[in-house]
């Protein structure tokens, strides 16, 4: 600062120099002039200021800590060393900048930085990737570092981190190097299946001759996920000049690595010796996965050009695993190998009718959903022991159709067989999930011991749905703990919507909480009618959820997909064999949907084989809505409780609603129960009802079931006709084969008067009369014509009859309806309704033709009754006029 003071003109007041202000008088110091009044008076409080001075305060404070710990711990380092010890070097102060003497700053000294290695890098690339969103980097990392020094590798391809090395797997893939290529393999025996599939994916970006010679050596390494991921990589490099090396791998102890060399062959072409070998792996396979992969692989390849070899070998094949043939053989039909297997099967269904045997054995490549299906179901109703023909359904369990092989494993739900686990098992990993899950289920009802050894092999080698579905078919055959491999599934998220949906019912039944918060989630998401929804359903009933059983047999109805109803009626019959009675009645309204008829015989022979109780009081609820065609299924679902039925309906015959009578005679016929009681009931229904036409021919049905043809012929025919002539049905009239002059055969009535040719009854309304005439035509005119076929001519004489009837007057007023033609083999029969207008008679007029040696003999069929009864008896008359048979040989 200067010397010179500072004084303020107006008051006086002297300043240190600087100062431009009075204080004092608010003056100006360098001018003399006053300032505005404004200018100095007091501005409104600030707290930020306050604020600022706050924080300085707080600021100042912490330095001054600060500086006396730090002095102190400088005079403590200047004090004399203790004796026999030398003094501590002090630390280095920094140099003051400011202080009385004003000394220099000492020198600061730079603290050490080690340079960072590989081993560092190595670890940061790592921590980027154990970071799922970081793993590219990670990938970039570790790929400049192994392009840099492979060696390196050794140091992470063991880490402990299964992420750590599938990103080093996808980093050695971008080298493509040999050493990279031995790096991948080894990564590919990896026990972590991500890893090892990383590994293969990767492998695959090397050369193909180095990447071959690595997978051709890695075959006869010990470790068996390596041979498995050689054997995929030859797979698909489809390596034709290794094929001799993967066929050695047959023999491999592990039945994954035999299972992906058969697969091997599905893209590769095999020679007959191949084959051969093919089929003998067949013939001793044990392993569920090995044989689905067998019969996919041996199908595709199956060509005419093999076809002996497969005869050969099918000739000593075990009939337990046909299944994995049968599809090969139907390939190249007419040829030794199918008429070896045909053979095989005919001798395997010795216990069945010649018959039924027969239609079996021609239909046996038939993959018809439709057609296994009417075969299935006349086993199990008009055979005497289904039981023994599990082996059918296991020969027909593999095929190109799902739906088919629905209805196969579906049949072995009932059936039991000791063959059956092995082809189940090897169903599961089918890629319609429905087929699968239903495939599952039969398994879980064979034989519990079998059951347990077959899942035991598929959770070894088997695919993430197989190994699923093997702990669900374990749980439901009764282990309890397998209930932990449909868990691990669900968790690891590993198969697909339609399977997680059973595994989610599963474990519900399982008292599984999180399993069933879950399905109501997924119930929520599903699209109506899906599978999805239904086996959400399911989950909720196992669950008890009120309302479920009823939910079950809705959402049943919805569901579009062939089959589903067999599905919902398994879990509601489940629910009430685990204690819930009254899932029973909706089970049996599923036997209400005339689609449900021929799997509803089969789910009845399972629900009989099990026999529940309550079963027999469940009927009622349902029996209102019964269809006729439908007392079957019920009936084999009720034959083991048919005391307990047969009282029930009983009392409603006597007490029921028309609906409930009508449903119960159709039951009663089917369960067979034939006492004096039901007799006695029936017999004084029908006198209350005889002007109930349509209660007769239900009555009719009834009778005939329990009391069969001959006691209906002798003991009740004569009642339906007494009690209501107006009413009896003529088309259920008994009727028999006539033999004519030794020339041809026809039905005729088998009760009614017989004159000659002539057959009548004084028991129906409308005169009904049937008559029979061989004859042989001399008509000149007729015989000299030619005829382009027997139509043209049965035609002809039909026309003739007509005008020979009006010539002679036989007939007054004759009107013809059109004539229908019916061929039956070669011979040709035509049929004419002729009406008397006078007489009020309709005739319907059957004519069939026969030349032989330039002589024509006609059959001449007439069947009549009175014009209003016509239509009635018409289905009785062409019955008659279509039997006719000419004996001698045909034109």
């Amino acid at each position: 600062m200067g010397d010179r003071a500072n004084t303020c003109p107006v008051c006086g007041k002297a300043y240190p120099p600087g100062v431009i202000i009075c204080t004092a008088c608010g003056v100006d110091l360098r001018t003399g002039e006053s300032l505005p009044t404004s200018f100095y008076e007091p501005e409104p409080f600030n707290w930020a200021k306050v604020a600022s001075v706050v924080k300085l305060v707080i600021y100042v404070g912490l330095l001054g800590v600060v500086a006396h710990f730090g002095w102190k711990y400088y005079k403590k380092s200047k004090e004399p060393a203790e004796e026999g010890r030398p003094a501590e070097a002090p630390a280095q102060q920094p140099a003051q900048a400011t202080g009385p003497r004003n000394q220099p700053a000492r020198p600061v000294r730079k603290p050490v930085v080690r340079e960072e290695t590989d081993q560092d890098k190595l670890a940061e690339a790592a921590t980027y990737a154990a970071n799922p969103g970081e793993a590219g980097d990670a990938v970039a990392k570790f790929s400049v570092l192994l392009r840099k020094d492979i060696t390196l590798a050794d140091g992470v391809i063991g880490d402990s981190d299964p992420m750590v090395r599938i990103s080093v797997a996808k980093a050695l893939g971008t080298i493509g190097s040999e050493q990279a290529g031995e790096l991948l393999f080894r990564l590919m025996g990896d026990d972590d299946r991500r890893v090892a599939e990383a590994a293969g994916l990767e492998a695959q970006r090397l050369r193909r001759d180095l990447l071959t010679g690595m997978a051709v050596k890695a075959l006869e390494s010990p470790k068996q996920e390596l041979r498995r991921a050689a054997v995929e990589i030859l797979t698909r490099l489809r390596s034709q000049e290794e094929a001799p090396n993967v066929m050695k791998m047959f023999e491999d102890a592990d039945a994954g690595v035999v299972r992906r060399a058969v697969d091997f062959f599905r893209n590769v072409a095999i020679d007959d010796e191949g084959y051969r070998k093919l089929l003998k792996l067949a013939a001793r396979a044990e392993d569920p996965p090995l044989a689905g992969m067998l019969y996919e692989t041996i199908n595709f390849r199956s060509t005419q050009q093999n076809v002996k070899v497969l005869a050969e070998e099918l000739d000593k094949f075990p009939r337990e695993k046909f299944f994995i043939l049968t599809n090969a053989a139907g390939k190249v039909r007419n040829s030794e190998a199918a008429t070896t297997l045909q053979k095989r099967v005919d001798v395997l269904l010795g216990g069945v009718q010649e018959d039924f045997r027969e239609r079996v054995v021609n239909n046996l490549f038939n993959a018809s959903p439709g057609g296994r299906r009417m075969m299935y179901a006349e086993l199990f109703t008009h055979h005497a022991r289904p039981e023994g023909f599990g082996d059918l359904a296991v020969i027909w369990l593999k095929s190109p159709s799902p739906e088919a092989n629905r209805v196969s494993a579906s049949a072995l739900w009932a059936w039991k067989s000791r063959h059956a686990p092995l082809a189940l098992a090897s169903g599961l990993g089918e890629p319609d999930a429905f087929t699968a899950i239903v495939t599952a289920i039969a398994l879980s009802r064979q034989d519990k011991g079998e059951v347990g050894a077959v899942a035991e092999k598929v959770m070894k080698s088997g695919s993430a749905q197989e190994k699923a579905l093997a702990s669900a078919a374990a749980y439901l055959a009764g282990d309890k703990t397998a209930i932990e491999g449909c868990r691990k599934a669900l968790a690891a998220g590993s198969v697909n919507e339609i399977t997680a949906a059973f595994l989610r019912a599963v474990a519900v039944e399982a008292g599984d909480e999180a399993a069933l918060k879950a399905a109501k989630a997924a119930i929520r998401g599903a699209r109506a009618g899906s599978m999805e929804a239904l086996l959400g359903e399911a989950a909720l009933l196992m669950g008890g959820q009120d309302g479920s059983e009823d939910q079950m047999v809705e959402a049943a109805g919805a569901t579009k997909t062939s089959g589903a109803a067999i599905l919902a009626g398994y879990f509601l019959w489940r629910a009430a064999d685990r204690g819930n009675p009254e899932a029973l009645a909706p089970m049996l309204k599923l036997y209400g949907n005339e689609s449900f008829h021929t799997d509803g015989i089969i789910f009845g022979s399972m629900v009989a084989a099990e026999n529940p109780e309550k079963l027999a009081e469940a009927v009622l609820p349902g029996l209102e809505k019964l269809p006729p065609r439908m007392a079957m299924p019920l009936a084999i679902a009720l034959k083991p409780r048919a005391d307990e039925v047969g009282k029930i309906l009983a009392g409603v015959l006597k007490d029921g609603t028309a609906a409930q009578r009508k449903a119960a005679m159709y039951l009663f016929g089917e369960l067979g129960v034939d006492n004096e009681e039901v007799r006695a009931t029936v017999a004084g229904l029908m006198k209350d009802n005889k002007d109930d036409a349509e209660f007769l021919r239900d009555a009719r049905v009834l009778v005939t079931k329990l009391a069969g043809d001959k006691k209906v012929e002798n003991e009740w025919q004569e009642m339906f006709k007494i009690l209501a002539p107006d009413q009896y049905d003529l088309a259920d009239e008994p009727l028999r084969r006539q033999t004519v002059k030794g020339e041809l055969t026809v039905l005729v009535p088998k009760n009614w008067k017989e004159a000659g040719e002539r057959y009548t009854t004084d028991r129906l309304p409308g005169n009904p009369l049937v008559r029979v005439s061989l004859q042989q035509d001399t008509n000149v005119a007729l015989e000299k014509r030619r005829f382009r076929d027997t139509k043209s001519m049965a035609e002809q004489i039909q026309q003739r009859y007509m005008v020979d009837m009006l010539t002679h007057k036989r007939i007054k007023g004759v009107e013809a309806g059109r004539s229908e033609f019916k061929n039956q083999g070669g011979l040709t029969i035509a049929m004419t309704p002729i009406s008397e207008e006078e007489g009020g008679t309709t005739r319907l007029m059957g004519c069939a033709v026969h030349t032989t040696r330039g002589l024509s003999r006609y059959v001449e069929v007439e069947c009549r009754c009175e014009t209003k009864y016509f239509e009635r008896y018409r289905p009785f008359f062409e019955k008659v006029v279509l039997s006719i048979d000419l004996l001698s040989v045909r034109p």
